[in-house]
């Protein structure tokens, strides 16, 4: 019976930890210099996935909305070429439900001054805390 309990502890904390991971909060790795001074490839940073609203893990879309990405936050989206990128807001046009990015580090960012606007539904998440800089 101790055993049981036990299992079923474990399995409740890992599967409680996998919802926090896909809908919540997630840790990720910075690659490449386009984010450079703020961030340099190999900083790890905290992302929250529910900082504009929520939406399925595997989803392109938002189910809801509550707010909408601000000017220099620093964000985690998918590209048009269905890359995660990491940088920071220069507009959000509210109208159309769309936002402009780009990297810190202007010579060395493929961002939207490239490929355009995006979709506000294209945001994973906002970077609330770096957890290191390297």
């Amino acid at each position: 019976m101790k055993e049981k309990k036990t299992l079923l502890a474990i399995f409740s904390a890992c599967g409680f930890a996998l919802l926090v991971k896909l809908f919540f909060l997630d840790m990720i790795i910075v690659e490449g210099p386009s984010m450079e001074p703020s961030f340099h490839s190999g900083s790890i940073v905290l992302l929250l996935r529910s900082a504009y609203g929520l939406r399925f893990p595997l989803g392109r879309n938002y189910i809801i909305h509550w707010a909408k990405p601000a000017e220099n936050d620093i964000i985690v989206f998918i590209t048009p070429d269905g890359v995660d990128a990491i940088k920071r807001v220069v507009n959000v046009d509210d109208y159309n439900g769309k936002f402009f990015a780009e990297g810190d580090n202007a010579k060395d960012s493929y961002d939207s001054r490239f490929y355009g606007s995006l979709q506000i539904d294209n945001i994973l998440g906002k970077v609330i805390w770096p957890i290191n800089r390297d």
